[in-house]
């Protein structure tokens, strides 16, 4: 029998916002959030935290997860994120028989259990997807609509996109990024994480999205607000 696992990654160093994954939003710490989803899911067996924060670690045990070191090579700014989930992986799949692995950031609030279990019956039933995961629509932040700065001098990102597109966010379509806050992906795709297609490779190159009500991941203290409404909006224990 295979099991559904989740790997939560949290480090506890931040140099843009120091101890984010800590911080208190709501009543609770920004990483609990992750965490309850997982552990609340009715599909998930065990839920992984790799950590170098005695803190996370501590909210981790309360919520009877289980560590994993995250070594110090993988605590830094420069560690990507793919190389800490297969630094997971690694260290229990030789345990556990694993069928799916559900990929959470201590720094992503917005998930629910529902969304976990949802992603993990799309895979059931989908087998040529090779993830699941969740988006969520920023029309705002449409390529069309980005600049480059150069020489001093603002310049379009895209100037074949941006010819077609004017000042109404919606003019050049709707756009979605994946927003970190849930993914739900085969184990094939960490054990061959170099064919995934970038940025984020660990969703390997046919993923399903769904789409969030709006979802980010903490790296600055403005965007505690969003992170405040969605909880007092849409989560639920």
């Amino acid at each position: 029998m295979s099991d559904n696992i989740a790997i939560i990654i949290g480090r506890k160093k931040s140099k843009g916002f120091p101890n984010k994954n800590t911080y208190n939003v709501c009543g609770h710490p920004l990483c609990y959030y992750p965490m309850i989803a997982a552990t609340k899911s009715n599909s998930v067996s065990e839920c992984l935290v790799s950590t170098d924060d005695p803190k996370i670690a501590k909210i981790a045990l309360d919520l009877k997860c289980s560590l994993i070191n995250r070594p110090p090579e993988l605590a830094t700014d420069e560690a990507l994120g793919e190389d800490v989930f297969i630094d997971a992986y690694n260290k229990v799949k030789d345990i556990i028989n694993i069928k799916y692995c559900v990929l959470l950031f201590a720094n992503a609030p917005m998930v629910l259990s529902d969304t976990i279990d949802a992603a993990i019956d799309i895979l059931d039933n989908n087998s040529h997807f090779s993830s699941v995961c969740t988006v969520s629509k920023y029309n705002m932040f449409h390529p069309s609509r980005m600049r480059i700065i150069h020489q001093d001098f603002l310049y379009p990102y895209n100037e074949l996109i941006a010819k077609k597109s004017n000042c109404d966010r919606n003019s050049s379509g709707d756009v979605y990024i994946y927003d970190c806050c849930c993914a739900v992906v085969r184990p094939k795709c960490l054990e061959n994480i170099e064919n995934g297609m970038p940025p984020q490779r660990w969703l390997g190159n046919i993923t399903y999205p769904i789409i969030n009500n709006y979802g980010i991941d903490v790296d600055y203290p403005w965007q505690i607000g969003q992170v405040e409404y969605w909880i007092k909006n849409y989560y639920k224990e």
